[in-house]
């Protein structure tokens, strides 16, 4: 029973560390006028702009300490919705792909929310990669003729810790007029 015990109070302080990481994190309002978008980052993350062909932007968060071994990371890519998916059809065939690209990928949840008065479905999975397991929140939002994919990156074991500030990143997302 101690053991149990044990597991609730460090599960319950990673989550209250988790919360209180969101909450005293300092954001600063990120733009991209070529892709109509606005975005909050976390003020000492590394933001790189157009990093590849379809990503508009990735930020990455500085190390920890020199025992760090994984920054985590934001990117956001867009693409021209050509075939005119619906947000249902873009979230399955992004599933789907990315249970062939990645190794041991598992959907953990997903769900559905209105982000800048735009549906928008979310989902938490995650895989392995170089030895470490990552987990990924990924929003899907379409608007335009364009997908937009938001995606936060962590080590699994950081995830907890992660979330809510992930949540407050990818929420703060809004197009341009």
């Amino acid at each position: 029973m101690s053991f149990l015990k044990d597991i609730f109070v460090l599960s319950t302080l990673f989550v209250a560390a988790g919360f209180i990481y969101a909450q005293e994190t300092p954001l600063t309002k990120y733009i991209n006028q070529a892709k109509g978008f606005s975005i909050d980052i976390p003020k000492s993350w590394e933001i790189k702009e157009n990093p590849s062909a379809q990503t508009a932007v990735s930020a990455e968060n500085p190390k920890d300490n020199d025992s760090d071994t994984f920054r985590e990371i934001l990117s956001i890519s867009t693409e021209e919705n050509a075939s005119e998916m619906t947000l249902e059809e873009a979230c399955n065939v992004r599933m789907l792909n990315l249970s062939n690209e990645l190794d041991q990928y598992r959907h953990a949840e997903d769900d559905v929310l209105r982000i800048d008065n735009t549906d928008t479905h979310w989902f938490i999975y995650t895989y392995n990669k170089d030895n470490n397991s990552f987990t990924d929140l990924s929003y899907i939002l379409i608007k335009d003729k364009h997908i937009y994919n938001i995606t936060l990156t962590s080590l699994s074991t950081d995830f907890s810790r992660y979330k809510d500030i992930f949540r407050k990143i990818a929420e703060s997302f809004l197009f341009l007029k």
